[in-house]
């Protein structure tokens, strides 16, 4: 399972690099997304473990934020950050 964390985090790191060009409200984006993503990561896991958040959920956070940073780019999507 590390070996899965590991590959998604460079994942997320080869798209970081693809969207370093952020404007202001392409960061609160990111911010908001990745938020999103840690809590609902660490809510699928709740139930199946009495652990709080751990390293697990913060990798799948930042993972889904790049995920809907680059749909993002693709569709031109104005959306305000932090519905």
């Amino acid at each position: 399972m590390k070996n899965n964390n590991t590959h998604r985090m460079l994942v997320s790191l080869i798209l970081l690099a693809m969207l370093s060009g952020c404007s202001a409200n392409n960061a609160k984006h990111f911010a908001c997304d990745m938020a999103e993503g840690t809590v609902e990561s660490a809510r699928d896991r709740a139930n199946d473990s009495p652990d709080r958040m751990n390293d697990n959920d913060v990798a799948n956070g930042i993972f889904t934020a790049m995920l809907r940073g680059l749909g993002r780019l693709i569709s031109g999507s104005k959306k305000p950050a932090c519905r």
